[in-house]
């Protein structure tokens, strides 16, 4: 019997939003819900913290023609909390920035002072709120999941597989049953030799983290963090009331069975996430083709490690997302910093005049090839990469046209 040729999924939000999970947006408004019970202004009581953040950074970024999103907020709030006064944890980067004035907030029905305990525990407040609304989504039943069944159901038929999601949610998990997530069936705990000592390649890595994470009290370890496979059991992640992680820089992130912001380098140095991290490097190299389903490729340390797909091998590259048909194709927007198909072109060493679509180089919108349904491609047969435009349903219903890429 042929041996399967390995498969590499990396997973991100664009692979979920079509399925009934929150978009940045979504996030974001459920972010402004979550701080106004806790952390409302003195001022005006229908505004909270969070939302005064993340309005400050909009109106500081508006001259940039650039906008934030939650993610962002959350490491304003990080960067914050290490900035202002904190004991032997303070920044050094507060000698030189001057404090921002923060208007009084409410808590616990008295006036506060915003400092940098009130930062640090909204941040915390915020990721628990961000877990519990992904639990609560992952818990109804998943529109047009045999959909993403079948598609998966086809890789398998050609692939071994493993997957890397930067998602939270459980979408790539049930739709791939079976996997290796480097948690002990019977006991729940994570065991490193799982995925460092396996026989068979196959693995799901949820490098942010997941759902089915439970951090809880075991053996004298607060922060220890087990796989609970039934979401309708109690979790016991709550973030603020935790202590921190505190690094020599000066931040403080909260200590979470998921990582939420910018700067998830030093929080993904906690276990299992470093395991995953450090696996990530070796399934690029050992993978023969990769299939990328909604990865924005925001986070760096992605980035870096699909870097390595630029080697002699010609192996191909498939990126699944969704753009509007009044966006411009590849060729047209490869010096867009803000575009998925821009940043993964430059990932992969394309130049403009190397992508084509329905056979033409030269800059247009995606309407005709949308209509279409087919992908764009690259000319350049030492650097094969294909990018399907029309949303993760869509490519579901043409498995066959993903398929013939990555074989």
């Amino acid at each position: 019997m042929k041996e399967k040729r390995k498969l590499l999924i990396v997973g991100g939000a664009g692979a979920s939003i079509e399925f009934g999970f929150p978009s940045t947006f979504d996030i974001h408004e459920n972010l402004k819900s979550a701080a106004q019970s806790n952390f409302p202004l003195v001022r005006d009581q229908k505004q909270n913290l969070y939302c005064y953040i993340y309005d400050e950074i909009s109106k500081y970024w508006s001259g940039l023609g650039r906008r934030p999103d939650f993610e962002d907020a959350l490491f304003a709030i990080y960067e914050l909390a290490a900035t202002y006064p904190a004991g032997q944890f303070t920044g050094v980067i507060g000698a030189f920035v001057e404090r921002h004035p923060f208007p009084e907030i409410i808590r616990a029905g008295q006036r506060k002072l915003v400092d940098s305990n009130v930062l640090r525990h909204l941040g915390a407040h915020l990721v628990d709120a961000i877990l519990s609304d992904f639990r609560r989504r992952c818990k109804t039943p998943r529109v047009n999941a045999a959909k993403l069944q079948d598609l998966m159901d086809a890789l398998a038929s050609e692939f071994e597989i493993s997957i890397v999601t930067t998602n939270y949610d459980d979408l790539l998990y049930r739709a791939a049953p079976g996997l290796e997530t480097g948690f002990q069936p019977d006991v729940s705990d994570f065991y490193a030799e799982r995925i460092f000592a396996r026989k068979s390649w196959p693995c799901i890595l949820h490098l942010h983290g997941s759902v089915h994470f439970d951090m809880r009290y075991s053996d004298g370890q607060l922060h220890r963090i087990f796989w609970q496979d039934d979401l309708n059991r109690n979790f016991e992640q709550n973030s603020w009331g935790r202590n921190p992680l505190n690094t020599t820089e000066g931040f403080a992130f909260p200590t979470s069975a998921i990582i939420a912001g910018r700067g998830k380098f030093a929080p993904i140095q906690a276990i299992p996430f470093r395991i995953y991290y450090s696996e990530l490097d070796r399934l690029v190299f050992q993978s023969d083709c990769l299939l990328v389903l909604g990865n924005s490729l925001t986070d760096a340390h992605v980035r870096i490690a699909l870097a390595g797909y630029r080697d002699s091998r010609r192996r191909h590259v498939v990126f699944v997302d969704w753009a509007s048909e009044n966006d411009m194709t590849t060729c047209g927007s490869i010096i867009d910093e803000s575009t998925v198909r821009a940043r993964a072109a430059r990932i992969f060493g394309l130049r403009p005049q190397e992508i084509s679509w329905l056979g033409y180089t030269h800059p247009n919108t995606l309407k005709r090839l949308k209509d279409a349904n087919e992908l764009e491609r690259s000319t350049a047969p030492e650097r094969h990469l294909a990018l399907w435009h029309n949303g993760m349903l869509e490519a579901c219903n043409h498995a066959n046209k993903i398929l013939a890429e990555l074989v």
